[in-house]
């Protein structure tokens, strides 16, 4: 499968790589680690809005990088913001193949239950 230069520099710097610590961190995973693509979004806020993000991913190349831009469009954003970042947006700034879609359904899924958590 042919992925698109977006797509792969996403995948190749991964800058987001991580796991935040404390209380004030908000964690949601989705999928299931070794069958599945999974993938777990960690968020800390300061003042309402995102300081930090981090995630750990397991699976394809589209999963990795949907994750990883996911993380860097969170940051600077309120929870209220963060309904942009749909499977259809994502999808299309990575320049995903159809059969990849369900790559930005599974991050999307992840971003609608941080939506969904109160800010610590």
């Amino acid at each position: 499968m042919r992925y698109s230069d977006i797509c792969l520099s996403y995948f190749r710097n991964q800058s987001a790589v991580g796991r935040l610590e404390g209380d004030s961190v908000t964690t949601v995973t989705r999928g299931h680690v070794g069958v599945t693509d999974a993938v777990r979004l960690q968020l800390e806020y300061q003042d309402g809005i995102v300081a930090r993000a981090c995630f750990k991913a397991d699976g394809s190349v589209a999963v990795l990088a949907a994750a990883a831009y996911v993380c860097e469009q969170l940051l600077g954003r309120t929870q209220a913001e963060f309904d942009a970042l749909d499977a259809n947006h994502i999808a299309n700034a990575l320049q995903l193949p159809q059969q990849r879609f369900s790559a930005a359904m599974l991050v999307a899924d992840a971003v609608a239950d941080l939506m969904n958590i109160s800010q610590r």
